[in-house]
């Protein structure tokens, strides 16, 4: 008999500058100035740095230098309106268009105080915030002036009859390409409202600068400002390494290896709203460029009022924990779905997932100054690391740094490398309850180990099901399946659901040595059971499972050695990944496809701006595992 442990109660767990909102085609306006500072949510003011001992990795042995590319002329901005919500955003159920321009650009910056190129939309990291109501239509115009390929992923849309606007180079779409390519992503968010995010869907370069928010607003939402909260704001946490993506893939790719280690970096800094500190002696002495320490970010918010904090974990590898001293976190949403949640002093948070939290400011006057900090979660194969900002009243005297210390319960980290509803019970406000049987069941192991490539040179990466993912990139999944033909078993594991209704995925993780956070797209999931070890589909079939309301979420942190049985309604016609959003992973492989309703793909319509992407491409290349 299998361990296990069954969920059988349920499960509690400003329109940018650059932006116009029109009804129709419209020209766009130019963008104002983005501010030079790199502050926190809503604030012009930075911490004093005589605290930099309290942050960054620990000294480390010296290393070997790792070649950069040349560092542009210093061009990133910190745009501090993308951290708080527009207050006169009007929420509606009239859908409207909500149309953006977007410059991909490599700039010079340092977000954790060493100089690198990092890659920014419009100039600016994180990049911009867009804000919506469900129903609307969400138009972005990109240009690529990169010299690598790019896709943007608009994380957590289920891209409802918009398979194309996915935005995974080789799943569902060509490449927008680089020194100037274009594209436009046009989609409409239905039935659908929360915290979501865009990021860069090429190899790992979302680690090179390429995420920003994505917040979809509407009447239906349980959760209301100026009725459960006052003010709302969007925080960012993320890893950062102090050299460029591709540096890490090549390396790990090519050698096994990066920096002389079989696991990937989990950033040399913790960014917090795009600023961090990293040790500056160990980065130079690692890499060929300049660094300084700057200031803690500032987090500035009135006294005496309910804050929401909607965070996104944007970075490439880290689980964290994040914590803000003297003040508990109610917690409120997970991923996009609103919940009775506890409160507590700590909110664990993985790699592309989001939470709201609500914070009262009721621990002082004006003035007053506590740290926000954000702790890698060691449990989880991480080494001690913590980042810090500075959670201000605002008003009043500011001594320039807070002196406050942590929970005294945070201090040991004992918990296991698991999400929130495994230790808290949080219950989803606007119940729905789960299919009552799946109709089909889809096995996907996850494994790290040895693999052969197409050309069959064996190489060591990640995997699904003994297949790491082998990208044919200029001939995407989607189009494959589009044209009539069957996906390639063995350049990628896919499974099919080709019934309307239930499906069931079960996912064993089989690694034994890391914790794995896993993102649907297409859809999101009910969480229906959780064990230790594996399982098979008939095991599964014997399960007595609750469906009544249980907690559904599209991105899942999953322990070692773990499995997971998620239910999904398989209604959204396309070919989605499944994928583990440890970036590093990702690009070594850990991708599979869900296909859904096959036949109804290959009746789809192909938008002649999509298949542009693909003219005159070499369908015989491979490309980028992500």
């Amino acid at each position: 008999m299998i361990p296990f442990k069954l969920l059988l109660a349920p499960l509690i767990l400003c329109v940018i500058t650059t932006a116009k909102t029109t009804s129709h085609s419209s020209a766009p306006s130019a963008p104002a100035a983005a501010s030079a500072s790199a502050p926190g949510a809503g604030a012009s003011s930075s911490a004093s740095s005589a605290a930099a001992a309290a942050a960054g990795p620990p000294p480390a042995p010296t290393p070997s230098k790792i070649a950069q590319p040349p560092v542009p002329n210093a061009g990133l901005t910190n745009n501090p309106s993308i951290y708080t919500l527009s207050p006169t955003f009007q929420i509606t159920n009239i859908p409207t268009t909500r149309e953006y321009w977007w410059d991909l650009e490599a700039v010079g910056g340092a977000p954790d105080g060493y100089s690198r190129l990092v890659y920014a939309v419009n100039g600016q990291y994180p990049g911009p915030l867009i804000e919506a109501n469900e129903g609307d239509t969400i138009i972005v115009h990109v240009t690529n002036h990169l010299d690598v390929g790019q896709g943007i992923h608009w994380h957590g849309i289920t891209q409802n009859g918009s398979p194309w606007m996915d935005g995974v180079p080789g799943v569902s779409q060509c490449v927008i390409a680089p020194n100037g390519g274009t594209f436009t992503y046009n989609f409409t968010v239905s039935s659908q409202y929360g915290s979501y995010w865009w990021h860069a869907h090429y190899s790992n370069t979302l680690a090179d600068g390429l995420v920003g928010g994505l917040i979809i607003h509407s009447p239906n939402d349980p959760l209301k400002l100026g009725q459960d909260f006052d003010e709302e704001r969007v925080l960012y946490v993320s890893d950062w390494v102090d050299v460029t993506s591709q540096a890490v893939v090549d390396a790990l790719l090519t050698l096994g290896t990066f920096d002389g280690s079989v696991v990937p970096p989990q950033g040399d800094a913790i960014l917090i709203n795009g600023v961090g500190r990293t040790n500056c002696t160990y980065s130079e002495l690692r890499h060929k460029s300049t660094c300084r320490d700057p200031d803690y970010p500032v987090i500035e918010v009135p006294s005496s009022k309910r804050i929401r904090f909607r965070v996104i974990n944007t970075g490439a590898h880290a689980v964290y924990g994040i914590s803000i001293d003297n003040h508990a976190l109610e917690v409120i949403e997970v991923d996009d779905t609103a919940v009775w949640g506890p409160t507590i002093h700590e909110i664990r948070i993985s790699p592309g997932q989001r939470y709201s939290f609500i914070v009262n400011t009721d621990q002082g006057t004006e003035g007053a100054e506590f740290w926000l900090r954000v702790q890698a979660v060691v449990s989880c194969a991480i080494n001690p690391q913590e980042g810090l900002a500075a959670f201000r009243y605002s008003g009043g005297y500011s001594s320039g740094e807070p002196s406050t210390r942590a929970w005294p319960d945070l201090e040991a980290d004992s918990i296991p490398c698991v999400d929130m509803d495994v230790n808290y019970t949080l219950t989803p406000r606007d119940a729905k309850d789960a299919p009552s049987k799946a109709l089909q069941t889809q096995v996907l192991s996850s494994e790290r180990g040895n693999f052969v490539s197409v050309n069959g040179v064996p190489f060591g990466g990640q995997g699904f099901n003994n297949i790491s993912f082998q990208n044919q990139i200029n001939y995407p999944l989607l189009e494959q399946v589009e044209d009539g033909h069957a996906i390639n078993g063995k350049l990628v594991a896919n499974v099919a659901f080709t019934e309307i209704g239930g499906g069931d995925i079960i996912i064993n993780n089989l690694d034994n040595v890391i914790a794995h956070p896993f993102h649907l797209h297409g859809g999101t999931f009910w969480i229906l059971g959780r064990g230790t070890g594996n399982i098979t589909a008939k095991e599964a079939g014997k399960l007595t499972l609750n469906t009544h309301n249980p907690l559904r979420r599209d991105t899942l942190q999953m322990n070692l050695g773990e499995w997971a049985l998620l239910r999904i309604i398989t209604d959204n016609p396309g070919v989605w990944p499944l994928h583990c959003h440890i970036g590093w992973h990702l690009s070594e492989g850990k991708l599979a496809a869900i296909v859904v309703q096959p036949d109804a793909v290959k009746g789809l319509y192909k938008p002649p701006a999509w298949s542009g992407l693909c003219k005159g491409l070499d369908q015989s290349v491979f490309g980028p595992a992500k």
